[in-house]
């Protein structure tokens, strides 16, 4: 049974109003520069805090640590449980490699798992 699927992965990343060109010329020409930048300002915190934080004493922050690591959890699950059966209908349906595994023509159908 095929039904179109409203509202998921495939509808957000094929919609309408997103335009694909634009998107894969964004990547081209930015994801390169972003990322090193990105990863430079990263590098570069780690390294100033690290020397900053050295000599103070370290922050109690076990149960705030603790409600992060359920919340992510909790959240994860969710993802999984939404996003798995959508990832297995595809790859095997329509395979692994290529743009077919996550986006088809706009006229998608996918039969709900």
């Amino acid at each position: 049974m095929e039904t179109n699927v409203s509202g998921g992965f495939v509808e957000i990343f094929t919609s309408s109003t997103w335009d694909l060109k634009r998107t894969q010329t964004w990547m081209d020409d930015y994801w390169v520069p972003t990322s090193v930048k990105v990863t430079a300002a990263y590098l570069l915190i780690l390294y100033v805090g690290s020397k900053l934080m050295k000599h103070r004493e370290a922050f109690k922050l076990d149960t705030p640590l603790a409600a992060w690591n359920l919340g992510f959890s909790i959240f994860s699950l969710c993802g999984t449980i939404r996003l798995l059966p959508e990832l297995i209908w595809a790859v095997s349906n329509l395979g692994y490699v290529g743009e077919r595994a996550i986006m088809t023509s706009s006229s998608h159908s996918f039969r709900r798992v």
